[in-house]
């Protein structure tokens, strides 16, 4: 990585997301959009220090903080956050954290932040993060399930980061994609069955995490750990959409998991979102 390179020391005019995807474009360099890359490497070219967190606050933290150390102004520390995929989510949580530098000014009595934090602030960062781990340039032009588990492998984030990406390149032929594993309904009584523990959708579309499945693609991709594509008849309203018939891919993972994605054979009618 260069050195000299034009964002060092770079202060963001303003939280907007072209310039975090030119940021995260430019601090990969010249290496190849297949390439993993190592999140320690960049934060030690972007001038800060990871420093893992102790205590009692060790478990699912992460956040920016400045620091009088000698050569490392800013510092991202960081807990172990665990779980079925807890290094990806991390190296994402990392990443975004990054984002928050391009906010900071150093200065010889240490770094200090140019603008208050704002939502098109986190929003900036997310854009950073998606696109230094996982290029949109990689994202295939029919973008599918299996496409999200083999990149969610191979660049090192989660599956649902990986969708996001595929949103925001535009390479996304559906109206929404899930992650379904067994789980308990939160707060009730409801026994363990097929439920959304993930989902991402184009902006402007509400899809619900818990909603259970009972039969079709997605529990058949569960019980056989084989991809399934079929129809399926939505029962009851889900999210945004009504009830309707839709196609489904389903893939499954490991750990009884499956990633399915679905489209509505006739148009759907949404709903609005939840306020």
């Amino acid at each position: 990585m260069d050195t000299t390179a034009w964002y060092h020391d770079f202060v963001a005019p303003e939280p907007d997301p072209a310039i975090a995807r030119r940021l995260a474009q430019a601090v990969r360099g010249s290496a190849p959009e297949t390439e993993r890359i190592r999140i320690s490497e960049v934060a030690e070219h972007l001038g800060c220090r990871l420093v893992p967190l102790r205590g009692e606050f060790r478990e699912e933290a992460t956040l920016l903080v400045t620091s009088q150390s000698e050569g490392a102004q800013l510092q991202v520390r960081y807990g172990q956050i665990l779980g079925k995929g807890g290094m990806h989510r991390l190296r994402f949580s990392i990443a975004h954290e990054l984002g928050h530098t391009f906010f900071f000014k150093r200065t010889p009595h240490g770094a200090k932040r140019v603008r208050a934090r704002s939502r098109a602030e986190e929003r900036f960062c997310d854009e950073f993060a998606g696109e230094l781990l996982c290029p949109k340039s990689a994202i295939p032009p029919q973008f599918g399930p299996n496409d999200c588990w083999r990149l969610s492998d191979h660049f090192g984030v989660t599956p649902s980061a990986v969708a996001n990406q595929a949103i925001r390149a535009g390479r996304f032929p559906w109206h929404g994609i899930v992650g379904v594993a067994y789980r308990g309904k939160p707060q009730s009584e409801d026994k363990i069955a097929p439920r959304v523990v993930w989902a991402m959708a184009p902006r402007g579309t509400y899809l619900p995490r818990h909603y259970r499945f009972r039969d079709g693609p997605v529990v058949e991709a569960l019980e056989t750990a084989n991809p399934v594509e079929g129809k399926y008849a939505l029962k009851r309203s889900f999210g945004s959409f009504e009830t309707g018939e839709y196609l489904v891919a389903a893939s499954p993972g490991p750990g009884r998991t499956v990633i399915a994605a679905f489209r509505a054979l006739a148009e759907p009618q949404e709903r609005a979102a939840p306020r």
